[in-house]
C-alpha cells in the first residue's frame, strides 16, 4: 500500500472467515509491517454464521493508513449480513462516509450449495419475522439504498465501493 500511496483500500468478496482471531491479527500485521507509521486499521465483516474453516464465501474488509487511521469517528456494518460495513472520516462539518460492499448475485438458493454468501444471508434472513422469502440480493440493495440515505440525510457525503454482480 504504501508504495502505491493508498490510504484506503476497500475490499469485496475477501473469502475470508474473518471472525478467525487469528487471520484477522496475521491480516492486520502484515499490513502494518509495510506501512512506515505503522499506523493501520482493518475493518471487516462478514456473515454471522458459524464457520469451521478459514474459507467463507462473501466479506468485505476496508482498510485505512496513516493519518485517515487517525480521522475515522465512525465505523458501521450490517450485522448479522456481512454485505457492507462503513467508516465516517472527518470533521463534524465535513463527514465523508466509505461504503465497501458486496452483493450477491442473483442466483438460485439452493440448500446443496450451502457455503455460498447468498445461502448464508437467506439462512440469517428465514430466522426474521416477515422476510417473505425475499431474495439475499433483492433485500441487500434495499437496505443499502435505505443506508446510503440515511447518511445523506445526515449531511454525509458518500463514497461507495461495491462489487455488485
Amino acid at each position: 500500500m504504501r508504495q502505491h500511496e493508498v490510504d484506503i483500500l476497500g475490499l469485496a468478496e475477501t473469502n475470508t472467515n474473518w471472525r478467525n482471531g487469528n487471520i484477522y491479527k496475521s491480516i492486520l500485521h502484515i499490513i502494518r509491517k509495510g506501512i512506515q507509521d505503522k499506523k493501520a486499521f482493518l475493518y471487516t465483516s462478514d456473515a454471522n454464521i458459524e464457520w469451521t474453516t478459514d474459507y467463507k464465501q462473501g466479506g468485505i474488509a476496508v482498510i485505512t493508513t496513516s493519518s485517515i487511521t487517525a480521522q475515522t469517528t465512525m465505523k458501521q456494518n450490517d450485522h448479522p449480513y456481512g454485505r457492507w460495513n462503513a467508516i465516517t472520516l472527518g470533521p463534524m462539518e465535513h463527514k465523508v462516509t466509505i461504503i465497501t460492499a458486496y452483493i450477491v448475485c442473483n442466483t438460485h438458493i439452493d440448500p446443496t450449495k450451502d457455503k455460498t454468501a447468498a445461502y448464508q444471508q437467506w439462512q440469517l434472513m428465514c430466522n426474521e419475522p416477515n422476510s417473505n422469502g425475499q431474495h439475499p440480493r433483492k433485500r441487500a440493495i434495499s437496505d443499502l439504498k435505505k443506508f446510503l440515505q440515511q447518511e445523506i440525510e445526515m449531511g454525509h457525503e458518500v463514497i461507495l465501493l461495491i462489487d455488485l454482480n
